[in-house]
């Protein structure tokens, strides 16, 4: 309703409630209800608030800022994505900037994201920044989500090879995809190979 009402109306005396709830996840249960991004852009596109919309998101990401709670990051990085999408170059550095493990947990803020936008681009520029963690903290893990998820775009097995075609000029690389290979069992490598079998595949490939 509220998303009719400002394409019907306008967002005449709601400016500030529609910024601010970019900025700040007002979901009731925020880990079933999910990320919001795309409902809001479109909200803030039909109010035309889409440039004050990127630059909150872009403020609220920024590394500094020790105010943000967790789910207010996630959803300003799915907002920086789509507005990335929409040329908004800030929003895109906002969004790589941000890109960083949550304290006490294994959670990857703005990883998601970044691969979802820039696909084997991101999933390397993430590759190697959690190889740079790697080589500080040995006893991270992190896990293999960030690769699945390239791989349910580009076919079973690319984000290995991609990875692996890396490796050997890049150390952040090959200690990242050490502990990928590390997660998965010979078999669940094997399966992956055989359901598309093609190697050598580059970014610009994928």
């Amino acid at each position: 309703r509220a998303q009719l009402h400002v394409a019907e109306h306008g967002p005449s005396g709601l400016e500030a409630a529609i910024l601010d709830a970019c900025v700040h996840n007002l979901a009731f249960d925020r880990q079933c209800e999910g990320i919001r991004s795309a409902w809001l852009t479109g909200m803030v596109t039909a109010a035309k608030l889409e440039s004050q919309a990127a630059q909150a998101v872009v403020r609220t990401l920024r590394p500094d800022n020790d105010t943000a709670e967790y789910w207010d990051l996630m959803q300003s990085c799915g907002l920086a994505k789509e507005f990335a999408l929409r040329g908004h170059s800030e929003a895109k550095d906002a969004l790589y900037a941000a890109f960083r493990k949550e304290p006490g947990s294994s959670d990857l803020i703005g990883g998601t994201e970044i691969v979802e936008l820039d696909g084997a681009d991101g999933l390397l520029f993430a590759a190697q920044r959690i190889g740079e963690w790697l080589a500080h903290e040995p006893d991270l893990w992190l896990g293999d989500e960030l690769v699945e998820q390239f791989d349910e775009r580009h076919g079973a097995g690319t984000g290995e090879r991609l990875l692996g075609a890396a490796a050997p000029n890049d150390r952040r690389v090959a200690r990242f995809l050490k502990q990928i290979l590390e997660l998965r069992s010979p078999d669940e490598r094997h399966e992956e190979r055989a359901s598309d079998p093609e190697e050598g595949l580059s970014g610009s490939e994928l």
